[in-house]
Parts: C-alpha cells; structure tokens; sequence
C-alpha cells in the first residue's frame, strides 16, 4: 500500500508539476498533491466504510435469520419425534386392532359355515319328512274324497 501511494504520488506530482510549475514553488506544490492524496484516500476510506457497514449489516440480519431458522427447526424436530411416537402407538394398537378382527372374521366365518351345514341337514330332513308327508296325506284326501 505504502508503495503504491508512492507511485500515485510520483504520478500526481509529474502530471501536475507541468501546470502549476511556474506559478508555485516546489514546497506548495508537494503540499497541495499530498492534500489532494489525503482527500482522496479519505473518500476511499468512507467508500470502504460503507462496503463494510452494507457487509456487517448483511451479515448481522443473515445471523439472526438463521437463528431463527435453526430454533423452528428445532422446535419442528420435537414436534415430529412426538408425532412418530404418537403414531407408533397407535400403528401398534390397530395392529392389534387387525389381529382382533381377523380372528373375529375366522370364528364368524366358521360359525357361517356350521350353520349353514345345520340348515342343509335340517333342510334335508323337512323335504325328507314333507315327502313322507305328502306321501300320507294322498291316501288320506282319496278317503275323505270317497
């Protein structure tokens, strides 16, 4: 940095030594390049200030930004860790819920097919029985008819 001020310093001093060369003195003239050089080392030191102000105010409003983005999510891990527990339970309980019911379904569906093996005997035996009934009767109604 101390070198290149240097060399802009040499610069102003030529391309500025051929204008005011005849109307100052050599003394003046160093006097007014180096406080042309503090003027402009000055603004670049507020632009750069600025820079870093704009850079500092990014980075204080990203950091907070991300806090904020960090404890949501930790609250949202919490609130799902909660929710898997909570599920689990109940996938558990209507796993047992299902094996209930298949069980039910079994013992309704055997209960289905002893009944129905029932009504086929007991319907066996009626048709049995109303053969052999109507079988009695026809001789009955020929009598009662005569």
């Amino acid at each position: 940095m101390q070198l290149g001020s240097c060399a802009l310093l040499a610069l102003v001093l030529v391309s500025g030594a051929h204008a005011s060369a005849l109307s100052q003195s050599p003394m003046s003239r160093v006097v007014a390049l180096i406080e042309q050089l503090k003027a402009r080392i000055e603004d670049d030191g507020k632009m750069e200030q600025q820079s870093y102000d704009k850079y500092a105010c990014w980075c204080e409003n990203t950091l907070a930004r991300k806090a904020n983005d960090i404890s949501n999510a930790k609250e949202e891990i919490t609130r799902l860790q909660t929710l898997i527990t909570k599920l689990g339970a109940e996938i558990a309980a209507h796993g047992a819920e299902i094996k209930q019911l298949k069980k039910d379904i079994a013992a309704n569906i055997e209960a289905q097919r002893e009944a129905t093996e029932l009504r086929e005997k007991e319907n066996g035996e009626y048709m049995g029985e109303k053969t052999e009934s109507e079988q009695c009767i026809g001789p009955w109604k020929r009598l009662s008819r005569s």
